[in-house]
């Protein structure tokens, strides 16, 4: 049985590629303008993921997020109290890969970079409660 691109698939992958940062499935689901399952989404995503198309980090409490292939590399910060993701470009591990590269012996093909830490506005909540 072959799979093939529904244009709710489609729909799917426009809009992990059109995210500044890595998604959540209830974050695709609520961006669709297709309503679909919970479940359609999730087997939408295992095709992609198959099909190297998108890629999926679990950044905390056991959520998976997904984000595009289409970049060479991936940089993240996450707020630890409201869970905002945000990217940034600046690619601090690009210093050290060479170093892996020859210390540990790896052609290494892609990289996620990230921090945690408190943004902005959970820690101004913080100062006035």
């Amino acid at each position: 049985m072959k799979s093939r691109t529904t244009e709710l698939r489609q729909e799917i992958l426009q809009v992990i590629e059109a995210a500044e940062a890595p998604v959540s499935v209830k974050e695709i689901h609520d961006s669709l303008e297709q309503k679909a399952d919970i479940s359609t989404i999730y087997r939408a995503l295992q095709f992609f993921q198959s099909q190297g198309k998108v890629l999926s980090i679990n950044l905390y409490a056991n959520t998976q997020f997904y984000y595009s292939s289409n970049n060479d590399h991936c940089h993240f910060i996450i707020c630890n109290r409201c869970h905002r993701i945000d990217s940034f470009d600046k690619c601090l591990a690009d210093k050290i890969e060479s170093s892996v590269k020859k210390d540990l012996d790896y052609a290494i093909t892609n990289h996620v970079f990230y921090f945690q830490g408190i943004c902005r506005t959970c820690r101004e909540k913080s100062l006035l409660t």
